[in-house]
């Protein structure tokens, strides 16, 4: 019997949590600069994503991920590693390479959506959750079509928050990627049945 390991998904939860809070606290080595980024510090585009414009913008996206982060380490903390790190590098690079005109990011709605996308799509794979997925992945349209500039009046927005359509779509993106890159390469290593064929000789 392999031993029980509940607390690695409480774990990554906290940790998520204290880095998010930590960064906002202390957001000048992390934030996304893109002048400071250009001058040779590239972490940022990674560490942006821990830091948030006051506590509103912070609990916002730690309601999403911590649950999504959770429930990710309990069933596949392998693939959820993987969504996280491919996430944060896919919006930070994105925002870096196609927004020049972006000169500071913070946020883990990116990150968020990722997750969001991931999970959803894990779930409608599974018959027990197909409609739980179907529902996430609803909700996560929803919001990618209302945080859209087009649509979105940010005036009506707190103003600590400014949201950036471009890191919601690439983050969703990124999570869909992930797991559609992740089911076709256990399709291909799952066994398939083989059948008997009698020699009639």
């Amino acid at each position: 019997m392999k031993p029980r390991r509940d607390h690695v998904p409480a774990a990554a939860t906290g940790l998520a949590a204290l880095l998010a809070a930590a960064a906002t606290a202390w957001p000048d080595p992390w934030i996304y600069e893109r002048s400071l980024v250009l001058g040779g510090q590239g972490w940022r585009i990674f560490t942006a994503h821990a830091v948030h414009f006051g506590p509103l913008h912070l609990w916002t996206n730690l309601a999403v991920v911590l649950p999504a982060v959770y429930l990710g380490a309990r069933e596949d903390g392998r693939t959820l590693a993987l969504v996280l790190a491919a996430s944060a590098t896919a919006v930070g690079a994105g925002l870096f390479a196609f927004d020049p005109a972006l000169a500071r990011f913070g946020g883990l709605s990116g990150v968020a959506c990722a997750l969001v996308a991931w999970t959803g799509l894990r779930w409608c794979a599974t018959a027990r959750r197909r409609t739980a997925g179907v529902s996430l992945l609803a909700v996560l349209a929803a919001k990618l079509m209302l945080f859209d500039s087009r649509t979105t009046d940010t005036a009506t927005l707190p103003a600590d928050i400014v949201p950036l359509a471009a890191a919601h779509w690439i983050g969703a993106a990124a999570g869909g990627a992930v797991f559609i890159l992740r089911y076709f390469r256990e399709e291909r290593l799952s066994p398939r049945p083989t059948t008997l064929r009698r020699d009639r000789s």
